[in-house]
């Protein structure tokens, strides 16, 4: 276990981590607090994440860091296009600057996740690991 603990530290110290910091974590947590509790975890975030159910649940591997990624891309993708078609409905609203504020800040938010996404996926495909 102190093997996993030392190659996780020097993943978090390495620019590099982000794509390793899920593996080394997963196994990491399976080691300190066994399969039962991680499995628990894992299949708690898979309720509430679509991306988690759709990549496998269970599994560890940078090809699932990969599907959820872009999982999340097509997801902003599809909420950005959202929020841009019913930008007009802000106008009926009672503070329709306000409004447009909320939903502008919204797309940010949304590109911000894509742009995290992307930088995530150009260093797996970078090390032939997507």
């Amino acid at each position: 276990m102190n093997k996993l603990i030392e190659d996780y530290l020097d993943v978090i110290q390495d620019d590099s981590y982000i794509n390793e910091l899920s593996v080394i974590g997963s196994r990491l947590s399976i080691s300190a607090f066994g399969i039962i509790p991680w499995a628990i975890l894992r299949a708690i975030s898979a309720s509430y994440d679509k991306a988690s159910r759709k990549c496998g649940i269970f599994k560890i591997s940078n090809d699932r860091d990969a599907c959820i990624n872009k999982a999340r891309i097509e997801r902003s993708e599809k909420r950005i296009k959202e929020l841009k078609d019913n930008k007009d409905k802000c106008n009926d609203k009672l503070k329709p600057d306000k409004c447009k504020k909320k939903v502008d800040d919204r797309v940010k938010y949304e590109k911000d996740i894509i742009k995290k996404s992307e930088k995530i996926l150009a260093k797996l495909k970078k090390q032939g690991r997507a």
